[in-house]
């Protein structure tokens, strides 16, 4: 009504200000929130990231996002004490109007879920893609050539070794979860996933493909990942064939049972580097179908919230690129080694047998030939809460997240698929555990109000997280080394 005598007072909305005699149409976003657009009054949504969206004054959030350019070292401004227009920022590399404030800049690459970092210059870009390039090639040749010289044996080393992998890899994962995790724990976070599976931790695009919709280069890389398996087994297939063609080696004849031909040896190549990129396929395949509802009705996708879930080459995507995933790779792949496996249950010491799939049953006792499978639906459930947990609210997700990690530890303790004399292999599987639920269940505190007392906690929490994470790591390591040492020592006693 255009009459003053006829106005009363509403409540504010959550996440807006509306201080002073004003109408709804001067009501505007407190710092962290964002606007729906629609008539008024209108609804307010917390942002993913809270410095990517401006507004007026909010205490919760203050002391946790500045303004920190060169010249304003000495006086840095706090953008959640200061009543700014209500839009994009774009000093973290936000896109002004983006629905959010989620889509980043075109100079920019994504960080993390939710964060935005600016792109090296287009020079560096080639050489960091070249170097990424030649590291996760020489690490996967490094890796194959330890995996084929070790194959068949069940050395303590080796299990320690896939102990430690399936931990760097579940442990990696909880970057994917929406808890506000310091820089320093997403490094941590990074490194983990960087040295235990091949993915973007090492080698990301975002940068070389600019000026595309953040939904095209998801797309993209949906397509890139999908493809992955079939052309690795190709390649390998080629390579392994020219290489028995060179050595004038036959490609399937043996002359002893425990002669080891160049298909054995592709095998086991193509086993350990699915087994290294099956985390990553399994966290593309099913973004594909993380979508979030913002407002009353639309449910956009996560990677990129400027594209309606469900509706045209979205839902195409689903139908032919990620149900065909599902079934190949989240299903498939476990399956298929489980039936590999069960088939071959009476002849696991057969040498052709134990030199081809000891990646998946070395150190387990013979009734636990399988356990291998559990793991991976210990990581595929990990995947399965990072992405779709969110819709939940990220309060239930964090306790969900840790009944999962619980269920896991009593699967392991209960199973206990080691032999009874290799204890120690028992107790660094179930310390991993322990230790990604000890990560999960801090990453509960850095959600919500911080007071000033809180935040000095926190950083106390983040160092204690980070030294737990590192030592582990480092006694997992210590751990392959000294019984490395200890196998070479053997044949000379």
């Amino acid at each position: 009504s255009s009459d003053p005598m006829t106005w009363t007072c509403q409540k504010c909305p959550e996440g807006a200000n509306c201080e002073g005699p004003i109408t709804w149409n001067q009501v505007i976003a407190t710092f962290g929130y964002w606007r729906v657009p629609g008539p008024l009054p209108n609804v307010f949504i917390e942002c993913p990231f809270h410095g990517a969206c401006l507004g007026a004054p909010n205490p919760k959030l203050q002391g946790r996002y500045y303004n920190e350019t060169v010249a304003a070292a000495n006086n840095r401004m706090d953008y959640a004490a200061q009543r700014l227009p209500e839009g994009c920022n774009t000093h973290f590399g936000f896109k002004q109007g983006s629905r959010l404030c989620h889509t980043c800049l075109s100079n920019h690459k994504r960080l993390g879920r939710d964060r935005c970092s600016l792109c090296p210059q287009s020079e560096q870009n080639v050489l960091l893609l070249v170097f990424a390039v030649i590291l996760l090639i020489g690490g996967g040749v490094v890796v194959v050539w330890m995996a084929i010289k070790d194959a068949g044996n069940a050395d303590q080393s080796e299990i320690i070794r896939k102990i430690m992998f399936n931990f760097l890899q579940v442990s990696a994962l909880a970057a994917g979860f929406p808890l506000h995790w310091p820089k320093e724990l997403e490094g941590l976070f990074d490194f983990q996933g960087a040295i235990s599976t091949a993915g973007e931790h090492i080698l990301s695009p975002d940068c070389s493909v600019q000026n595309i919709s953040p939904a095209a280069l998801f797309y993209g890389k949906q397509i890139g990942f999908a493809l992955i398996p079939p052309c690795l087994i190709v390649l390998i297939y080629i390579i392994w064939k020219l290489i028995g063609i060179v050595t004038r080696v036959p490609w399937r004849e043996r002359a002893l049972p425990t002669t080891h031909t160049p298909k054995d040896k592709m095998v086991v190549t193509i086993c350990v580097l699915l087994y290294f990129f099956w985390p990553t396929l399994l966290n593309q395949t099913f973004r594909l179908f993380s979508c979030r509802q913002i407002g009353t009705s639309e449910r956009y996708l996560m990677a990129d919230f400027e594209e309606p879930c469900y509706v045209g080459r979205h839902l195409l995507f689903v139908f032919f690129v990620g149900i065909t995933q599902i079934l190949l790779y989240a299903i498939g792949l476990p399956l298929l080694v489980f039936v590999f496996l069960h088939r071959h249950r009476h002849e696991l010491k057969k040498p052709v047998v134990k030199f081809r799939y000891s990646l998946f049953f070395a150190g387990f006792r013979p009734e636990k030939y399988y356990w291998e499978v559990i793991v991976a639906l210990r990581k595929e459930s990990t995947v399965i809460l990072a992405v779709f947990g969110p819709n939940m609210g990220t309060p239930m997700l964090a306790h969900v997240a840790l009944l999962v990690f619980l269920v896991q530890i009593l699967i392991q303790l209960v199973g206990h698929p080691y032999e009874a004399r290799q204890i120690k292999l028992q107790i660094l599987d179930v310390t991993s555990i322990i230790v990604c639920w000890f990560t999960m269940w801090s990453g509960f505190f850095f959600l919500g109000v911080k007071k000033e007392w809180d935040k000095k906690l926190l950083v106390l929490l983040t160092i204690v997280v980070l030294i737990i994470n590192v030592v582990h790591m480092i006694v997992l390591v210590g751990s392959m080394i000294v019984e490395m040492c200890n196998e070479k020592k053997k044949p000379l006693q």
